[in-house]
């Protein structure tokens, strides 16, 4: 509060004698008085110095007191101002209170009404200027705390407390704030801290809980809680005391007996709670329901990756026999006819493989399963291996196969080589289907590049049918072609693309199409790579050393013994004529157990362990084996999974009970061979050094 002696009053008449006058009985009571002869003083010190209360004579020369009190209040200030004038008309007091006067006086006045007028003034001109602070201090914080939900709590906590100490100058500011907690959606209480009595609510409380305001108001906090919540609510409250900060979901009940879930809020401030609570039973029930859905999809997709895991099963056992015994009888001599029918029987082998792989990607992808790696790679050498398995195809069509790489384009760059040639296989090989004459080109240059990594653009083009402007955006997707009519033709399932698309997701990248139906299509893409310095994986370079070595020794092979675990017949005669053609000693045993049997009585070199066989697994065969001290002939045997399961996890599994690689069915002759002689080369290395130390 500004103290009396504190106060300026500023003094304004042309008369000597009556300016002296009223200086000296101002500054008597304790006033710092300024006095000046005419208005324009007046308003210069106005403009540097601060006044609480103006005292001026309205008859002067230049600037009259009426001009001096309007640039006054031009300037928007509410110094109060007080008039004096020798003319006693009652027109002219009548003007002086319309302009905006404090007071208006006679001259000769009475002083001490005067003295009384200025201590009046001063009064209000402090009150006024500590009205104005306070609102601007009050308007600060509500612009401040509008969007915070704990603003609604402090500004009631504000307003409580401003309504004990009201002053009646403040009731349009509280009513403003009021209005704020009236109208929140959130349902808002002021309880007394000892009792926890509700001593104040807002309508929404009303209206959510269904209860009339003296329903409520009066009541304990907690009572309308379900009775199993509320020692949790009281040891909210216990915390409430220690800490001054309160939350918790609580399940309350309504009035027509309905429970709602409030997730509560509140404060302390002196001997009060601010609690806020929000209704949140829509978005419990929406959580649980997305649970339950969220549950019924896991439900559904272990139900899908199980029917995929035994059609894989199922089709790859079967196919295993048929091309274990197609390359058997590839071996044999055969008539150009029966050579014809064998190479007709192996390319559907191969096309019902490829669309089985196509399938199980697809659903690898969408679980996101798929597995991707990042090695150091030659990207001009694997984009010729790749033409090259592909130019077959093309020469039978009597198409030329041409590629080109940027000059600007590294060599050595760090990704996945098998899915970047995975997506290049479809794509070339779509485009050699689709293609009767010309040609089918794969150019590669750098999109752009930053730091550590490029993105390479690659195109595919052909001379081929092209795609309708309409079908283009349906392509990408799954079992998708641009016309039922050519999987009629050119067969396919329509996966290919679709997963080109994904996969070129993955690696950061995106896929379009320029075509033009009857002269041929341009398949884009772009992918991300890395360009530091990346080593080239030694089992490129040592496996083909380990193939010549495998050649060299075949004669060796001879002394390999073999178990062969496997339940199925056709399966088991492939195996063992492969392996007998192959120059290794073979015996067989139907299952687990017969496997064990085996083992414990006699040596071998290595087993072939199919994963699924009745009586015993091969997994729990495995981990026999390993767990074994006394029961089998040698516990270390090489182990080799045969599992017509093709997830990553299956062969995980199998690496896991203790086996030592997996082969997935069908098999590959020369893939086999190469496993089965890396391990025993393995084991005569380990057991070599054993030796000479």
């Amino acid at each position: 509060m500004i103290q009396i002696e504190e106060s300026k009053v500023l003094i304004v008449d042309d008369d000597p004698d009556m300016l002296k006058s009223v200086f000296s009985l101002v500054e008597r009571f304790g006033y710092s008085a300024t006095s000046c002869k005419d208005a324009k003083d007046a308003i210069a010190l106005l403009k540097n110095e601060r006044f609480d209360a103006v005292c001026t004579d309205i008859c002067m020369q230049d600037v009259s007191g009426f001009e001096l009190l309007e640039e006054i209040r031009h300037n928007n200030t509410e110094i109060p101002v007080i008039l004096m004038t020798g003319n006693a008309g009652l027109d002219t007091a009548v003007d002086a209170i319309k302009r905006g006067a404090f007071d208006f006086f006679v001259k000769p006045f009475d002083p001490e009404h005067l003295i009384h007028s200025i201590k009046r003034a001063v009064k209000y001109h402090d009150l006024k200027r500590i009205e104005k602070n306070y609102k601007c201090e009050l308007e600060e914080k509500v612009n401040k705390k509008t969007e915070e939900l704990e603003f609604t709590v402090k500004s009631l906590q504000k307003e409580i407390t401003e309504h004990r100490q009201a002053q009646k100058k403040l009731k349009e500011s509280e009513e403003k704030y009021r209005g704020i907690a009236e109208s929140s959606s959130d349902l808002i209480y002021i309880l007394e801290r000892k009792t926890g009595k509700i001593l104040e609510i807002n309508k929404t409380v009303c209206e959510v809980l269904g209860f009339s305001e003296s329903e409520i108001i009066g009541t304990v906090s907690g009572d309308r809680i379900v009775p199993e919540q509320k020692d949790a609510y009281n040891c909210e409250l216990e915390k409430l005391k220690r800490t001054g900060k309160f939350n918790g979901e609580f399940d309350v009940r309504k009035k027509d007996g309905t429970i709602i879930t409030l997730d509560g809020r509140g404060s302390t401030f002196e001997d009060y709670v601010y609690a806020v609570g929000r209704d949140i039973t829509d978005y419990k029930q929406a959580m649980a329901k997305l649970k339950e859905a969220k549950r019924d999809a896991e439900s559904v997709n272990r139900a899908k990756s199980e029917f995929l895991a035994n059609m894989s099963h199922e089709i790859r056992t079967p196919m295993n026999g048929i091309v274990g015994m197609a390359d058997l009888l590839n071996d044999t001599e055969l008539t150009n006819e029966q050579r014809e029918y064998l190479d007709m029987l192996k390319t559907s082998a191969d096309n019902m493989m490829t669309t089985l792989n196509e399938i199980l990607d697809i659903s690898k992808i969408e679980a996101g399963k798929l597995d991707f790696e990042s090695i150091g790679f030659n990207l001009r050498d694997s984009l010729s291996d790749t033409m090259q398995i592909l130019s077959f195809k093309a020469d039978e069509k009597g198409l030329e196969l041409l590629y080109n790489i940027s000059s600007d384009v590294p060599d050595n760059i760090s990704g996945d080589p098998g899915r970047l040639r995975q997506i290049l296989t479809n794509l070339v090989a779509n485009a050699v289907k689709f293609t009767e004459s010309g040609e089918v080109a794969v150019s590669i240059d750098i999109e752009s590049r930053t730091g550590d990594e490029v993105f390479l653009h690659f195109a595919v083009s052909d001379t081929g049918i092209g795609i309708p402007e309409d079908k283009k955006e349906y392509i990408f997707g799954t079992f998708t072609q641009a016309d039922s009519s050519t999987t009629r033709k050119y067969g396919g399932t329509g996966l290919g693309l679709s997963i080109c698309s994904r996969l070129v997701q993955i690696m950061k990248g995106k896929i379009w199409v320029e075509s033009e139906v009857g002269k041929g299509s341009i398949f884009h893409f772009t992918a991300k790579f890395g360009t530091g310095e990346q080593e080239l994986p030694e089992e490129v370079v040592k496996s083909e050393y380990e193939h010549s070595v495998n050649q060299a020794n075949n004669n060796d092979r001879q002394k390999v013994h073999i178990l062969v675990a496997e339940d199925n017949i056709v399966n088991q005669k492939v195996a063992c004529s492969i392996l007998e053609k192959g120059g290794y000693t073979v015996e067989v045993a139907n299952d687990g157990e017969e496997a064990l049997e085996y083992l414990a009585k006699h040596h071998f070199d290595i087993v072939l362990m199919d994963v699924q066989m009745p009586k015993m697994d091969g997994i729990e065969a495995a981990q026999e084996i390993r767990n074994s001290k006394d029961n089998i002939f040698n516990p270390e045997i090489p182990i080799i999974a045969v599992t017509a399961h093709a997830f990553e996890e299956d062969k995980e599994r199998c690496l896991k009970a203790g086996m030592n690689c997996c082969v997935t069915k069908p098999f590959n002759r020369e893939d086999l061979f190469n496993e089965i002689d890396k391990l025993v080369q393995a084991v005569e290395s380990t057991a070599g050094a054993a030796f000479k130390s």
